[in-house]
């Protein structure tokens, strides 16, 4: 049996109660696909890459969909997010969405933004933002705490968008001198996003 299909086998003998399916691709990208929960989906994303959170609720106090992947590039610090939850609360649009998140991100030293645009994903309108500013990261191999005195340039790409009454926010953060390897990264997991 060749390794992918060994990770796809282990991944789901492991998550088998959340339909978790993780595996390679014949390209060189791993696999997550997401089977149940509050809303179904799957794309790939870099082989390099590390699965570092997966969190699924879908209970009476909160329902939703948090998946963490962290990059391999030595020290350097990169991460991208898919987060998945029940659009309610009067947000209805991906604009909605973005313009509460750049207010948020505002606030943060250095903010810059660099860009922001609608795009079409799949056949969903969806909102998306890059900008700079500092972040307080930790080494990704050190086990201390990041702290506001550690503070490095990092740049953030963001696309929101809502689906069927869920919305989607898919994050990218990294140093700012990986910032063209992990658009690519972030560029790849966006053109093979499917929803529902």
């Amino acid at each position: 049996m060749n390794k992918c299909k060994l990770i796809a086998a282990s991944a789901l003998t492991v998550f088998s109660m959340c339909s978790f399916i993780a595996g390679c691709t014949d390209s060189g990208y791993k696999l997550i696909s997401m089977k149940e929960g509050i809303q179904p989906f799957a794309f790939e994303y870099p082989s390099s890459y590390t699965l570092i959170r997966l969190d699924l609720r879908n209970d009476d106090y909160s329902k939703y969909t948090e998946v963490g992947l962290s990059g391999s590039y030595g020290s350097s610090y990169s991460e991208i997010y898919v987060y998945v939850w029940n659009a309610g609360n009067g947000l209805n649009s991906a604009s909605m969405m973005m313009d509460q998140l750049l207010t948020g991100a505002g606030d943060m030293k250095d903010y810059v933004l660099v860009s922001r645009n609608s795009v079409i994903i799949g056949d969903t309108l969806t909102e998306q933002a890059v900008f700079t500013a500092d972040s307080a990261f930790s080494d990704p191999s050190s086990t201390l705490p990041a702290n506001d005195s550690a503070t490095r340039p990092a740049t953030y790409r963001v696309s929101t968008m809502i689906y069927g009454g869920f919305a989607l926010e898919i994050d990218m953060t990294c140093d700012q001198s990986l910032t063209d390897i992990v658009q690519d990264d972030y560029q790849h997991l966006l053109d093979t996003l499917k929803v529902g």
